[in-house]
This record gives C-alpha cells, sequence and structure tokens, in this order.
C-alpha cells in the first residue's frame, strides 16, 4: 500500500517540473489570431491568443522550442480560456505582474507551452 501511495505521489509531482511558469512577469505582447492567420498550429483550436512576456519560462516542456521560451497560448474556443486570455490582457493593459503556469504541452500552436492558469 505504501508502495502504491509512493508511486501516486510520484505522478502527482513529476508533471510540476515539466512544464513552465512565468513568475512576476509582465505581459508585452497579447495578440490573437486563427490557425489559419498562424503556421504552426496543430489543429487542436479554432481560436487561439499568443501572449508574449517580459522574461522566460522556468521549468521545461519537451514540446516548447527553446526560441519561444517567453510566448505561451491561450486556446479561446472554451470559457475558460477566453477568460484566461483577458486576465493576460488586463495585465498587459494595466502593466500589472503576473504568474503564468503551462500545462506541460504545445497542443495549440507547435513549440509553444499552453497557458494552464494566471495569477495575478
Amino acid at each position: 500500500m505504501k508502495k502504491l501511495i509512493a508511486i501516486l505521489m510520484m505522478g502527482m509531482i513529476a508533471p510540476a517540473f515539466a512544464t513552465g511558469t512565468w513568475t512576476a512577469v509582465t505581459v508585452t505582447h497579447v495578440w490573437g489570431c486563427t490557425l489559419q492567420q498562424c503556421t504552426g498550429g496543430t489543429g487542436n483550436a479554432t481560436n487561439q491568443v499568443q501572449v508574449q512576456f517580459s522574461a522566460n519560462a522556468t521549468g521545461t516542456t519537451a514540446c516548447r522550442n527553446s526560441g519561444y521560451n517567453a510566448w505561451a497560448v491561450v486556446d479561446v474556443s472554451n470559457a475558460s480560456g477566453a477568460f484566461t486570455a483577458s486576465q493576460l490582457e488586463s495585465a498587459f493593459l494595466s502593466g500589472a505582474t503576473v504568474t503564468v503556469y503551462g500545462v506541460g504541452s504545445c497542443n495549440i500552436f507547435t513549440g509553444i507551452e499552453t497557458v494552464g492558469f494566471v495569477q495575478q
């Protein structure tokens, strides 16, 4: 039983090391586009908002291109993603500092990690 609990705990902890975190950054650019307008889209989302931050992410995920360490993407085809994008737009307009956590995958745009949540 102890081994099972340890394995389950490791499974919960390990993904945290495979995601990007942008800590205490400002949003320097925000723009939306459809996959038809953006090269690199993987086809899993019809709409996206791309975001650039004032610093690179700490942590890494295997899919992220090192040239995109200061970038993230949000799927705005659902309410949760639209809200996340509005948080990032608000931070951009106000100059507020945010911490952003990636999900550990690049399932919307090849080489750019998808945003999991934003902390203001």
